[in-house]
């Protein structure tokens, strides 16, 4: 049987094809991206019909859908055409065309921009099937248990009921960045998959290959708070492992894209600009013009750019095994943080 595992991050897709690379009777091929679906080196044959038997999605909700994809945008209308599929088809419609039994991991709570494949689309492809999905309610990652993800969840929609503590767990709220920098170095000593990752709050100025504005000097840093320059992660593709080996690549930041699919043993946060406190509503909000990604925000509207946002850094809170560490730029919303989560001392 043709079976393949499908994992839409680039970054995470080469993770697993080297952990898995002694696993007996596995082969690299067996992970695949949405596009190796065409390719007759994995077995597509053009007007054959369905050409793969078995097909599990990991991330689903990373699947694509034909909005902001930059360069790609290409290859990706070389693939519809291939398919027979309209132009305006999903990399979700590519899976449902030539797999005879595909199942899709999808949490709509890791949707994080406009290209995602949407929730509606989802369920309206799958018909009945959507009608009473497998729901995995257990995970197996943040020692805070299920109830410290459902607490990250009514923090960032302001639906909170009262303050939480999660036994055996570290949630932390820093005042002082340099206190947040401290307490970094001690885990990162005791735990070195430990990491800074941040919101998409800063401009990416030491981005490999990005031209620079008329009158710019090149930067050698993308972050800076109280004094301290930081820099954004130089790569996505395997991130988190490149800095168990190399110090310099673990006190970068690490944004979404560098992230989502990965575990931490510690997870220090920074939450920057594009989130602040409505204090009118009395809950956060996106803030367009502190959000630099402009992939993430084409097309989005003030609705749908809270929910990516705050997407995003439900996955960021979500990420250490044994604690979290937050720090908050806006002294509004680091105030209302302060409500719910402990203050480091």
């Amino acid at each position: 049987m043709n079976i393949r595992i499908i994992e839409p991050v680039t970054s995470l897709r080469k993770t697993l094809q080297r952990s898995l690379a002694n696993v007996s009777g596995f082969k690299k091929s067996d992970v695949i991206g949405p596009s190796d679906l065409v390719k007759p080196a994995m077995g597509f044959e053009p007007g054959k019909g369905k050409c793969f038997d078995i097909v599990l999605i990991d991330e689903a909700h990373k699947l694509k859908r034909r909005i902001a994809l930059g360069p790609s945008i290409g290859n990706y209308d070389k693939v519809n055409e291939k398919l027979g599929l309209p132009g305006d088809a999903t990399q979700m419609d590519w899976v449902i065309n030539q797999a005879k039994l595909p199942i899709f991991f999808y949490d709509p709570l890791q949707s994080i921009g406009p290209s995602c494949v949407r929730g509606d689309a989802m369920r309206a492809a799958l018909g009945r099937a959507a009608e009473h999905p497998i729901r995995l309610e257990s995970q197996m990652r943040v020692k805070g248990g299920d109830a410290y993800l459902r607490y990250v969840r009514d923090i960032l929609d302001g639906c909170c009921e009262g303050f939480q503590k999660f036994e055996g767990y570290a949630f932390e709220l820093h005042e002082d960045f340099g206190d947040f920098l401290d307490c970094f170095e001690q885990d990162y000593r005791d735990h070195n998959l430990s990491r800074m990752v941040a919101g998409y709050a800063w401009e990416w100025k030491t981005k490999p290959g990005r031209k620079l504005k008329e009158g710019e000097v090149p930067s050698e840093y993308d972050i800076e708070i109280d004094g301290v320059r930081l820099r954004w992660n130089r790569t996505n593709e395997n991130w988190v492992g490149l800095g168990a080996e190399d110090p310099r690549v673990a006190r970068e930041v690490g944004c979404i894209h560098s992230i989502q699919g990965y575990d931490l043993s510690c997870a220090y946060v920074i939450i920057g600009r594009d989130l602040l406190f409505n204090g009118e509503k009395g809950k956060p909000e996106s803030n367009k013009e502190g959000y630099f990604d402009s992939n993430g925000k084409v097309k989005a509207s003030k609705e749908e750019l809270d929910r990516y946002i705050k997407n995003i850094y439900y996955v960021l809170l979500t990420r250490g095994i044994l604690g979290t560490h937050v720090y908050v730029e806006d002294p509004a919303l680091r105030g209302y943080f302060a409500r719910y989560i402990r203050q480091s001392v």
